[in-house]
C-alpha cells in the first residue's frame, strides 16, 4: 500500500519561532524609540535650563542672534538679502521649546540683525507675497524705515517675483528702487475685511446664538446676525481710513499725486509693465539687476550679499517644526474678522 504524506502540523511548528522573532523585533523597536524619545526630551530640558540661566547683555528680540552667511557676489560693501514670502502675518506663539514666530516677525528679526550689523549698508528685499495683515505689513514697513534712519546712506532695493500685491506692495514703499520681473503681478492697493454669515444655516440646524453685549454695535460682524445699514456704514468708515493711509503712503513714497494714486487704488493688480506706466515700479529686471542697482546706489562696483540664518540648536530645530504651518493657520483662523492688505482672487 502506498505510504501517505506526513501531516502538515510539523511545518506549522517550524514557523512558530519566526513569529516569536518578529515579536522580539517589535519589542526591541519600541524600546529603542522610547530611549530615543527620552534622550531628546532630556536634551531639550538641558537646553531650556541653559537658556533660562544665561546672562544676556542685549535684548534677544532687539538684537536677534542670527548668523550672517555669505550668499552672493563679492565687494567692499555688504548688503543683506531678506525675503518676504507667503501671507504676511505676525502670529507669535509660545511652545515648549521657545517662541515660534510668524512670517512678519521672522522678517523683522532679519531686518533688526542687519540694522545692528555695522558692516551692512543695504537690503535687497525679495517679495513674493499676496500681502496679509494690515498691522503686520505696517510693522515691516516701519522696521525698514528704522533701518534707513539708523544708517544714513543705506539703501533698500525691492525685487518683486511672482506676486507682490497689497501688503507686499506696502512693504516695498521704503525701497529706493523697485524692480519687478516681467511676469510679476503687483498693485492691489486696497483693504478688505470679511466674515461669514451663517444665520440661516444655524436656524435650519437648530443652533441659537446667545450673546450678551454692552451695546448694539458690540457684536458687529457676528456670523449669526445680519448687519444694519448703520453698522455697514461704520465698518466702511474703518476700511476707508485704512485705505486712505495706504494711498497716501504710496503717493509719498513714489512721489505721485494722491489723486492719481486713488484712480488706480481700487484693488486691481497690474502687470509689471503697467505698474511701470503708473509709476508704481521703476523697471523690469532680475536678481542680477537688483544687485547691480544696489551697488550703483551705494556708489561701488560690486557688493557682497549676505543672508541671515537662525543659529542652529536643538531648541531652534524643534521650534521651527512648530511654526511650519503657523502663518497659514493664523490667516484662516476660525471666522474671526481681520483687516487685511491682501489680494484674494
Amino acid at each position: 500500500m502506498q505510504q501517505q504524506p506526513p501531516p502538515f502540523q510539523p511545518q506549522l511548528q517550524q514557523q512558530r519561532p519566526r513569529r516569536k522573532g518578529l515579536h522580539g523585533c517589535l519589542i526591541a523597536f519600541i524600546i529603542s524609540a522610547s530611549v530615543t524619545g527620552a534622550v531628546i526630551i532630556g536634551l531639550v530640558l538641558i537646553a531650556s535650563i541653559g537658556s533660562s540661566g544665561a546672562n544676556y547683555s542685549k535684548g534677544v528680540d532687539e538684537h536677534p542672534d542670527m548668523q550672517a552667511v555669505w550668499s552672493y557676489g563679492s565687494g567692499d560693501k555688504q548688503v543683506a538679502r531678506i525675503g518676504v514670502r507667503g501671507p504676511i502675518m505676525r502670529d507669535m506663539r509660545s511652545t515648549p521649546f521657545g517662541p515660534a514666530y510668524g512670517s512678519a516677525e521672522l522678517v523683522m528679526r532679519q531686518i533688526r540683525a542687519a540694522k545692528n550689523n555695522p558692516d551692512i549698508d543695504g537690503i535687497i528685499l525679495e517679495l513674493d507675497s499676496p500681502g496679509g495683515g494690515i498691522t503686520a505689513s505696517d510693522m515691516i514697513y516701519e522696521e525698514l524705515m528704522s533701518f534707513k534712519r539708523k544708517k544714513p546712506g543705506a539703501v533698500v532695493v525691492a525685487l518683486m517675483e511672482d506676486l507682490a500685491a497689497s501688503g507686499a506692495y506696502y512693504v516695498a514703499m521704503p525701497a529706493d528702487h523697485i524692480i519687478a520681473h516681467p511676469t510679476t503681478l503687483t498693485g492691489s492697493i486696497g483693504v478688505m475685511i470679511s466674515t461669514f454669515n451663517i444665520k440661516e444655516l444655524a436656524q435650519k440646524v437648530g443652533v441659537t446664538n446667545v450673546t450678551f453685549a454692552s451695546g448694539e454695535n458690540k457684536g458687529m460682524l457676528s456670523p449669526f446676525e445680519d448687519m444694519t445699514p448703520e453698522q455697514n456704514r461704520l465698518i466702511q468708515e474703518v476700511v476707508d481710513e485704512m485705505h486712505t493711509r495706504f494711498v497716501q503712503l504710496v503717493a509719498e513714497s513714489r512721489q505721485l499725486p494722491e489723486e492719481e494714486v486713488r484712480k488706480i487704488a481700487d484693488g486691481r493688480v497690474f502687470t509689471s509693465s503697467k505698474a511701470i506706466e503708473y509709476g508704481l515700479v521703476d523697471e523690469q529686471g532680475y536678481w542680477d539687476d537688483a544687485v547691480k542697482k544696489t551697488a550703483q546706489l551705494l556708489g561701488v562696483q560690486k557688493v557682497k550679499v549676505m543672508r541671515y540664518e537662525q543659529e542652529f540648536s536643538l531648541t531652534s530645530l524643534l521650534t521651527s517644526m512648530q511654526q511650519v504651518d503657523m502663518t497659514l493657520s493664523s490667516l484662516l483662523h476660525g471666522n474671526q474678522p481681520q483687516m487685511m492688505y491682501i489680494w484674494k482672487p
